[in-house]
């Protein structure tokens, strides 16, 4: 059986998602909030700086289509300032 605590925490994390989702959708195009933007040449160095075993945990932290999207615009940085 269900605790009374339990199901106050189940309808908190319901509430905390739903408001969660409102905020994501009404602020979709900005950055979050304490976040810098980093430059081109600073993404380009931590980039470089991957190692195998992080770029394992990236892939399961974020997926491999986002880190594909990833590696594709930097290996296209990349070129582009080689030339």
């Amino acid at each position: 059986m269900e605790s009374m605590g339990d199901r106050v925490i189940d309808k908190l994390h319901g509430r905390t998602a739903t408001v969660r989702e409102r905020l994501r959708k009404q602020y979709k195009s900005e950055r979050p909030l304490r976040m810098e933007k980093i430059s081109n040449d600073e993404m380009l160095y931590y980039y470089n700086q991957i190692t195998p075993d992080q770029m394992t945990y990236l892939v399961q932290k974020h997926g491999n289509e986002t880190m594909n999207t990833f590696i594709f615009e930097m290996e296209t940085l990349k070129n582009r300032r080689a030339k």
